[in-house]
């Protein structure tokens, strides 16, 4: 079953990757790219393109992280209160009962 994801994740990878080769294909032209002043030397439109789609995706991808770590973080905490609140129930149980 491990195989059969790899080969997938592989095919999927390698269908990308023709999808990008043909974006850049039909979107060759030269732009100069100009940051704030900076010029950059011409580069091709579409692995501009390309360049940018990756960088969004990864910056979506890392935003839609953040939830996940603040739910980790919680987790953690109240599994911190647990272990404490089950020490005293621990502890409780061990006492001497006063009359």
């Amino acid at each position: 079953m491990r195989w059969l994801k790899r080969l997938f994740l592989i095919g999927i990878c390698c269908l990308f990757f023709i999808i990008g080769l043909f974006f850049h294909a039909d979107n060759n032209a030269e732009v100069a790219l100009n940051l704030f002043g900076v010029v950059f030397s011409p580069i091709g439109l579409g692995l501009l393109l390309i360049a940018f789609f990756f960088a969004g995706g990864l910056t979506g991808f890392a935003v839609s992280l953040l939830p996940y770590f603040n739910a980790r973080k919680q987790v953690l905490l109240l599994n911190r209160k647990l272990a404490g609140c089950e020490k005293e129930i621990a502890q409780l149980r061990t006492a001497p009962l006063r009359t």
